[in-house]
């Protein structure tokens, strides 16, 4: 026995069966949670919401080297995604290139990864555990909460934030850097400040940090955006506590390693956006709101979790969801019973927080800080609301703080606990640790989980009813055929028509292999006005674009329109079409065959008028209504800016209520965007809400010749435009258009 135990003493086989077992316990509970015996590996885990944008960014990475580009999508524009970043993500994309190397198949490879994100999760975490020497039972039984916790067991759809297994990892940075003096700079002999022990000797713990800065940096643009914060937070305690500036540099260090990271996976976007700075970007739709809506909250973080396994707690709340407001992705947020048990404590660390006695307090006041820190954040009407007000909405969803405010509460009780256990008496220490770690994690996991995936009979009704129908098209047209895709929707975070999900339409990118579809083209693009359009001429006249398009077929999903309403579109097009189309065996898709119709009316023009109209159809949007400025509309100055005038009218009538759908132009096709703030030229904005109507733009003074201090009368403004040329373009509903939703 004595040898055996030596044995398994010996590092070099004790670490790899820690491992071995990490792994053997993670699937027995993925075998509980997920249910896995039955698993399809043919069938998508969820089949809805956004795991659908997810199928589409993983099959065209496959298809088409990288998801940068796709052309089967947004046809005839094709998609470039480089206005939308990705690029945060790239480290889980890597993984998922080499899973598609093993099979290429993108259902196979989003669910490989889709277990993979609990493997993973449950190892850096155990590692972290460990690696400050929480006995190994302890480590295995939080880890396991950690990687099941209800966030991951409950957003599916969102795949790239179940990645979340480097977030550990830079906690155990955060770690380093105030327990460790020589953190990242080390004495050496002389007692100077280095990086290099010696000559050739590197500081090991610094060139892990630089490897977990880059993860982080790639592995999520929020989780890189919150450990920035968190480093930050470090690093000023220190200096405060400690008063020497070297410690506010070492997190500044570790903070430019991620930012910089981060920036390099995201530089094809910020290379674009440079490159567009005079159009309209998807990012402009976001607003400071959106932090508030889907903030942190404290209750959250304590309630159980959605759909719990005991009826009464269940009941109670759906009953919150149900009444409180503001319930959105932030219901993932839960800590579940041990994890809110870290979470006070931590709290009332930071009440009666004790002085720094030992290495063991020395953490749990950082933990508390950073506990507290994360709230101040993350809270509805936090710091984290005005940061997206007055700096950049791009971070809104602060409600994911609650990844990092688990890891916070787990490593305190795991460390305490463990510190707690190695003062009791040998004899019955064993006995404590067994006991208390079978416990947490069978009490914790039977409290965080439900059974999260949908039925595989559901899935596969509905995956292999698409599949089918896509298939019977692909039967049909030719290979490269495009089809036009009612109703239209923005994308991406487009809208929700009727029972229609924002990514539904990507079903016939996602089940075929040689047809391009014309949803997914870039919200605010060209190809995105081009189709809002289209979709708002007289049917008769949209089906004539469509076909000088080289549109061949037409796919609607019943689902975005009302009943009544889709009836009527398709009497319309059968009138027109004449084809008989192909329907969908659940009734929910139908697709028309324009092939026909586009033959007879190319041979109704000639070749030579229809290559004409093709090129005008593609290189010009067919807006309604197409209007002048003549500058007799009452123009008045109402603001005088650095280097540009913000003038208005009320003057001009008719105007749709959609303020996006309008498009001002000025000379030389210079096109104005959508500014409410004006913060910029060649904004514009229609405040149809207001009595009296009116309409403002913003003219840059370089094109005016007006001085910065000179305030033009209207006499002046209208002469401006009686000599300087500017459009209006928009169209006006009507009853026979093909509508995005009625």
């Amino acid at each position: 026995m004595e040898r055996i135990y030596k044995i398994f003493m010996n590092k070099k086989i004790r670490v790899p069966l820690e491992y071995v077992s990490c792994l053997i316990f993670t699937l027995v509970v993925m075998y509980y949670v997920l249910r896995i015996n039955g698993f399809d590996m043919n069938l998508p885990y969820i089949y809805s919401g956004d795991s659908i944008s997810s199928s589409l960014f993983i099959k065209g990475m496959i298809e088409n080297g990288w998801y940068n580009l796709n052309p089967f999508v947004g046809a005839p524009f094709g998609l470039e995604m480089y206005d939308y970043p990705l690029g945060g993500d790239n480290f889980q994309y890597l993984i998922m290139k080499i899973l598609s190397i093993i099979n290429p198949n993108y259902v196979w490879v989003m669910n490989m990864y889709y277990f993979l994100t609990f493997l993973l999760c449950m190892f850096t975490t155990f590692t972290v555990f460990r690696q400050f020497k929480v006995n190994y039972l302890f480590s295995v039984s939080f880890s396991l909460l950690y990687a099941f916790l209800p966030y991951h067991i409950i957003r599916l759809g969102h795949l790239f934030l179940l990645g979340y297994y480097a977030v550990p990892l830079i906690v155990m940075v955060m770690i380093w850097v105030v327990k460790e003096p020589d953190f990242l700079l080390v004495r050496n002999e002389s007692q100077q400040r280095r990086i290099l022990k010696h000559q050739f000797n590197v500081n090991f713990k610094f060139v892990v940090a630089i490897l977990i800065c880059i993860l982080i940096g790639s592995t999520g643009a929020y989780y890189a955006f919150f450990a920035c914060f968190f480093l930050l937070v470090v690093g000023l305690v220190q200096l405060i506590t400690e008063k020497k500036m070297i410690n506010l540099i070492k997190t500044l260090v570790l903070i430019l390693l991620v930012a910089s990271t981060l920036l390099c996976n995201i530089s094809p976007t910020i290379i674009y956006k440079l490159s567009k700075s005079d159009e309209s970007s998807i990012s402009s739709d976001r607003n400071f709101e959106a932090a508030e809506v889907y903030g942190l909250k404290i209750a959250q973080l304590l309630l159980p979790t959605t759909n719990h396994n005991v009826d009464w707690i269940k009941e109670k709340k759906n009953e919150y969801n149900s009444k409180a407001p503001l319930v959105n992705e932030n219901d993932t947020a839960s800590l579940g019973f041990i994890g809110s048990i870290g979470f006070l404590f931590l709290l009332f660390l930071l009440i009666f927080k004790r002085k720094n006695n030992n290495e063991l307090d020395n953490i749990n006041n950082s933990l508390s800080i950073l506990n507290m820190t994360a709230i101040l954040l993350g809270t509805i009407g936090g710091f984290g609301v005005l940061f997206a007000a007055l700096v950049s909405p791009q971070i809104r969803s602060y409600n994911r703080l609650s990844i990092f405010i688990a890891l916070f509460s787990f490593l305190a009780l795991a460390l305490n606990l463990d510190g707690w256990v190695k003062k009791r008496k040998r004899k019955l220490r064993i006995l404590w640790i067994v006991s208390l770690s079978l416990l947490i994690s069978l009490i914790g996991i039977y409290d965080q989980t439900t059974h999260p995936l949908p039925p595989k009979e559901v899935i596969a009704s509905n995956y292999n009813n698409d599949s089918e129908f896509i298939q019977r098209i692909s039967n049909t047209m030719p290979q490269g055929s495009m089809i036009f895709q009612l109703p239209y929707v923005s994308f991406p975070e487009g809208e929700t028509l009727h029972n229609m999900g924002n990514y539904d339409l990507l079903k016939g990118y996602i089940h075929s292999s040689d047809l391009k579809w014309s949803f997914g083209v870039m919200k605010n693009s060209y190809g995105d006005s081009w189709m809002k359009e289209l979709v708002k001429q007289p049917v008769k006249k949209a089906i004539d674009i469509m076909a000088y398009s080289g549109y061949t077929g037409i796919y609607i999903d019943r689902n975005g329109y009302s009943a009544e309403y889709v009836d009527k579109l398709e009497k319309e097009l059968s009138d027109n079409i004449i084809e008989e189309p192909i329907e969908s065996d659940n009734k929910e898709l139908v697709f028309y065959d324009l092939r026909s119709y586009s033959n007879k009316l190319k041979a109704s023009t000639g070749e030579e008028i229809w290559i004409e109209r093709n090129i005008e159809a593609l290189n010009k949007i067919q807006y309604g209504t197409e209007r002048d400025i003549t500058g007799d509309e009452g123009w008045e100055l109402l603001q005088n800016k650095e280097g540009y005038k913000v003038i208005q009218t009320n003057g001009i009538a008719d105007l749709p209520e959609d303020q996006l759908s309008i498009l001002v132009k000025g000379p030389n096709d210079v096109s104005f965007t959508f500014g409410d703030e004006f913060s910029l030229p060649n904004n514009y904005s229609f405040r149809h809400w207001e009595d009296p109507k009116h309409f403002v733009i913003s003219i840059s003074n370089d094109l005016t010749g007006w001085d910065n201090n000179y305030s033009p009368t209207g006499k002046d403004i209208s002469q401006f435009f009686k000599k300087i040329g500017f459009s209006l373009y928009y169209s006006q509903k009507n009853e026979n258009q093909i509508i995005l939703k009625e």
